[in-house]
């Protein structure tokens, strides 16, 4: 499954990914997936959010941004915050940022 994620991000030339893991566990497979990420697409800016690990959030924040993780939410508030703030960075074309920020701010909303 990783394979067809990498494969996937480089048909479609994303300038940005987000990838949600959800405690209990998922945290070793969360590093690999960014860790392939991070070795094939060199330019993709990789945001994590890792939801509901407020307790353990500070101690696997080092090992995701050393896998490649250019940050890593604790809250979807926070992911949703950190993807609007880089959507401008990332050179989305504003055609395709205004539905996607629109999408995340219900996104946002409903939680």
């Amino acid at each position: 499954m990783a394979a067809e994620v990498v494969a996937r991000i480089g048909r479609e030339r994303l300038p940005l990914f987000t990838l949600a893991s959800l405690p209990p566990g998922g945290l070793a497979q969360t590093r690999y997936l960014v860790k392939r990420l991070r070795a094939s697409h060199p330019d993709v800016t990789i945001l994590v959010g890792r939801w509901g690990a407020a307790d353990e959030e500070e101690a696997q924040r080092p090992g995701l941004t050393a896998a490649g993780a250019a940050h890593v939410g604790r809250t979807l508030a926070q992911t949703r915050d950190q993807v609007l703030a880089l959507l401008s960075v990332v050179g989305s074309p504003a055609r395709d940022a205004e539905p996607l920020a629109a999408a995340l701010q219900r996104a946002g909303e409903a939680a």
